[in-house]
């Protein structure tokens, strides 16, 4: 009687446990890193959009011949914005003008409350 010798090849439970376990190490690793750079990136549009409105604003005032103490109007500013309207805040937020040509705009969003 002949015996044959059953050769089998594939991965065993620990060596497919070890992989699984590498890999939500490496996620474990890289998620954070990830939120982080959305974050940093969302500040940055943030930034760029309200010195675009604070130069559309100052633009306003220089060719209608305002003082620095007259009160802004949205309305006449969109004209001098990309597209003729406010940008889109990055994170859900809004942006507010400034009550005066003089005040910066500001970001609503609490998380990233930037100014310029």
């Amino acid at each position: 009687m002949k015996t044959r010798a059953v050769n089998r090849s594939g991965f065993t439970l620990v060596e497919i446990m070890i992989v699984v376990a590498i890999i939500g190490l490496l996620a474990a690793i890289a998620v954070p890193n990830f939120m982080k750079s959305r974050d940093k990136a969302q500040c940055v549009v943030c930034i760029a959009n309200l010195q675009q409105i604070e130069y559309a604003q100052q633009q306003w005032a220089f060719e209608s011949k305002k003082s620095s103490s007259s009160a802004t109007v949205l309305n006449e500013i969109t004209a001098y914005l990309k597209n003729n309207v406010l940008p889109v805040e990055p994170a859900g937020g809004n942006y507010t003008l400034g009550a005066t040509v003089k005040d910066p705009p500001i970001c609503s969003n609490s998380s990233l409350g930037h100014t310029i």
